[in-house]
């Protein structure tokens, strides 16, 4: 159980998940909000972590969720409030915020933090076309945050070519997959 002020309104509510190996509904977070209950049930791996998450922008908090996928790897998501209930915060194309992050490889490099505004996600790719050398190319999404909606406010490369072994130390955040730890 967790809690978080999902309306907004100065109190908190109650936050809670249902077992992932329960029979039924597994993975599922519901909480009471006011006289009734609103709920969230993922599509794939049973949501493991649910913590608040303090957008900017946001009339309440949000709730940032964890699924973790059996064979390896996880899949990150936000939570807002909204008259339909619990809905997963996603662009306005209607797109994920996140990509599913396979941590069976080496290549599970990802990060997120909150900016004035909204927020922005990192992910480490595959440099394309491969050379002789395998690198690294960092890629930045920035968002603003409105209602449930994430609006796309700037997709960048910020760094091209980067090797391996140089990764950790010039991105830290990617490496140790630092999510929403400033918000």
């Amino acid at each position: 159980m967790t809690e978080a002020d999902l309306d907004g309104d100065g109190n908190v509510e109650e936050v809670r998940q249902v077992a992932a190996g329960s029979p039924r509904c597994a993975g599922a977070v519901f909480a009471k909000v006011g006289e009734g209950y609103v709920s969230y049930l993922p599509e794939g791996a049973p949501i493991s972590k649910v913590r608040p998450l303090e957008m900017p922008g946001a009339d309440g908090q949000l709730l940032f969720t964890l699924a973790n996928h059996p064979r390896g790897g996880f899949q990150a998501t936000m939570l807002a409030l909204s008259d339909a209930g619990l809905v997963e915060v996603r662009t306005d194309a209607g797109d994920p915020v996140f990509p599913f992050v396979a941590t069976d490889t080496d290549q599970a490099y990802l990060s997120a933090s909150c900016t004035p505004g909204g927020f922005r996600v990192r992910q480490a790719v595959a440099h394309e076309p491969a050379g002789v050398m395998f690198t690294w190319d960092v890629r930045q999404r920035t968002y603003g945050y409105e209602q449930g909606v994430a609006r796309l406010q700037d997709e960048t490369e910020i760094a091209d070519n980067v090797l391996p072994g140089k990764l950790p130390r010039e991105f830290p955040d990617l490496a140790r997959r630092r999510l929403f730890k400033n918000c």
